[in-house]
């Protein structure tokens, strides 16, 4: 009998990523080892992922790619430094800006996203990547991008905290993930 209860308490225990004290963004996926936070006009992206490990390791560069796979390439001329967060060890990457293009699909008609289009915007044609048939998109500004990385080694977990922020965004952006990264994690 204390089998099945203490079965179906472990039913409601807490999910996710739990140790996050305050989200500087609204939720967009969440699971037990990764939430994703952005802003609602995906100017921001946060990316906040967690894996066990049993022991400290002494150099988080070397062990990046095995621990994360898929996670960002680091190239030269990156920024890379070893920090502190809160008394732990972290490794910080701070990536090249890159300039990129704003997208955004039209789901309503042609017509109507013509009436309503923004500065510097215009619309064209592309492929969609599921149906493989052309597509009216609306193209932007070219706009730069930058992203911050900084894996965090708790006391039982490694910590995968990603930034990406696009255009006017940026500035604004950086602050509020440097202070989350600080202040609104309890790295374990």
């Amino acid at each position: 009998m204390a089998g099945i209860i203490f079965g179906v308490a472990g039913c409601f225990g807490k999910r996710g990523v739990y140790e996050i004290k305050e989200r500087p963004y609204p939720v967009l996926y969440e699971d037990d080892s990764t939430v994703r936070l952005g802003s609602k006009d995906d100017n921001v992206f946060v990316e906040i992922r967690t894996v066990a490990a049993s022991k400290p390791m002494e150099n988080l560069a070397i062990y990046y790619p095995a621990l994360f796979p898929g996670g960002e390439m680091i190239r030269p001329g990156d920024r890379e430094e070893y920090t502190k967060v809160n008394g732990h060890n972290a490794y910080k990457v701070v990536f090249q800006t890159k300039y990129i293009r704003k997208r955004k699909r039209i789901t309503g008609s042609e017509e109507e996203a013509k009436k309503s289009l923004p500065d510097g915007w215009t619309i064209m044609t592309m492929e969609d990547p599921m149906t493989g048939k052309p597509i009216p998109v609306m193209y932007g500004p070219i706009i730069p991008q930058q992203k911050i990385l900084y894996l965090v080694q708790g006391t039982s977990r490694i910590y995968y905290v990603f930034l990406r922020a696009d255009g006017d965004a940026i500035d604004s952006a950086v602050k509020a993930f440097d202070k989350f990264v600080n202040e609104g994690i309890d790295y374990q």
